[in-house]
């Protein structure tokens, strides 16, 4: 049980030290200030929802690869962070079910 509890630490620790790199990543690629005077905030905010797709023709062609790359790291952390929480979760359960054999005598 102490090997399980060890691998899911260093799990842990990893992906916490990649979730603290994937987020300078992020917020690099979120859209310039420029463009939220060009672009209403309403557009700018369902150019992140994950299953909208209604507001890429109200973006200029030029300005689509912007949007795309905020879009697309703003669901990868999302992702990330949902992956993290599972691993957290799971962390915790390892570690109540190896005080729980502690206490028990086992």
């Amino acid at each position: 049980m102490n090997t399980i509890v060890l691998l899911m630490k260093m799990l842990l620790i990893s992906y916490t030290c990649l979730m603290v790199l994937l987020v300078p990543w992020v917020l690099n690629g979120r859209i310039p200030r420029a463009y939220y005077s060009k672009y209403s905030p309403k557009l700018i905010h369902r150019s992140s929802l994950p299953f909208a797709e209604a507001w890429r023709s109200d973006v200029e062609a030029s300005d689509l690869p912007i949007f795309l790359r905020a879009r697309m790291r703003t669901h990868v952390l999302g992702i990330a962070g949902m992956i993290y929480f599972y691993i957290l979760l799971t962390y915790l359960l390892v570690q109540t079910e190896a005080l729980c054999a502690r206490a028990r005598g086992g």
